[in-house]
């Protein structure tokens, strides 16, 4: 995906409580793939993965970008299937094999209240 695309996705900032248009239709929930990651080299590998999902990642999914602090590393994606976008990301992400441990949860947008899809023993789900 060239800059030029990119500049036409719809990012996290500019998406109000009702969703978004996305590819075909209304996105609706916000994703998180979250990393324990507190060196630089950590950063680098988990930006690369967050390449491969830009790439990987089904049709109606949108890789909004990532956040780093407080020892943790989000990356956001926009969807309107999350459990769908989720399985995908997994896939990705075990070849990739980054050696974070992985915590996975969404919300619909505008809400702060996650559901949490992984690890399945996780009880709450926060982003520092």
């Amino acid at each position: 995906m060239d800059t030029k695309d990119r500049a036409a996705i719809p990012t996290w900032r500019a998406i109000c409580n009702d969703g978004a248009q996305g590819f075909g239709g209304i996105i609706k929930y916000q994703l998180v793939l979250q990393f324990q990651a507190e060196s630089v080299q950590e950063f680098d590998e988990l930006v690369v993965l967050e390449d491969l999902l830009v790439e990987k990642l089904p049709l109606g999914s949108v890789v909004d970008g990532h956040d780093l602090g407080s020892g943790e590393f989000n990356i956001f994606i926009l969807t309107d299937q999350p459990e769908r976008t989720f399985h995908a990301a997994e896939q990705t992400i075990q070849l990739y094999r980054p050696p974070q441990k992985l915590k996975a949860a969404y919300r619909e947008l505008g809400q702060n209240t996650f559901v949490i899809l992984w690890p399945p023993t996780l009880r709450e789900f926060t982003i520092a």
